[in-house]
């Protein structure tokens, strides 16, 4: 299943203020984005297959774009 449709499901699992979602697919991001608003912090990894995909028009910008994975560390404590 793709993560964007599993929302709702995740969110009633794991109940929180804040919710990070980390992924090389921006689109997979900004549907995220749309669909939970401010409750949602996206992280695009520009590293993996689709890392380097261009936004489409209309889609929304991730949060936060990191180069690797290995950024995230970092990057954590500021989410």
């Amino acid at each position: 299943a793709h993560k964007d449709r599993m929302l709702d499901d995740v969110l009633t699992r794991l109940p929180a203020d804040r919710h990070v979602f980390v992924d090389d697919r921006a689109a997979i991001l900004s549907r995220i984005k749309a669909h939970l608003g401010s409750v949602a912090v996206t992280v695009h990894v520009r590293q993996g297959h689709f890392g380097d995909d261009p936004l489409e028009t209309g889609e929304l910008p991730p949060d936060r774009v990191i180069g690797s994975i290995g950024e995230l560390t970092a990057l954590a404590p500021t989410l």
